[in-house]
């Protein structure tokens, strides 16, 4: 992971599965399934053999290694790495993807925070 915030760091482990809402700051590591809402002014980070599902989510910063699957806004880069999979709808001030990686997904890049897009 690039950086924590001040709010530090909450993990979903391997083998765990989450359903809800989870709202906060700091960084966010999965490496199990989250299935819900994220609303995080920090980094979430979908490792490998880690899975986002039925998300809505909203980041300063979103690092897939894993699988995401929903609807993003991300205030900052949006960085898919070799063997990470986006699919969905995607907001991002920045897109950052490796050869290897896979977005399907209806995309906006480069949206100011206030700007066109903004909630």
């Amino acid at each position: 992971m690039g950086r924590e915030d001040a709010g530090g760091l909450a993990q979903v482990g391997r083998g765990a599965t989450v359903r809800g809402r989870l709202a906060g700051k700091g960084a966010l590591l999965v490496h199990g399934t989250l299935r819900g809402e994220v609303d995080l002014d920090g980094e979430l980070v979908v490792a490998a053999g880690g899975r986002l599902t039925e998300g809505r989510v909203r980041a300063g910063r979103l690092r897939v290694e894993g699988r995401a699957e929903g609807t993003f806004r991300v205030l900052g880069p949006l960085e898919i790495v070799s063997g990470g999979e986006v699919l969905g709808e995607v907001e991002a001030a920045r897109l950052d993807a490796s050869p290897d990686g896979l977005l399907d997904a209806e995309l906006k890049i480069g949206f100011a925070r206030g700007g066109p897009g903004a909630s």
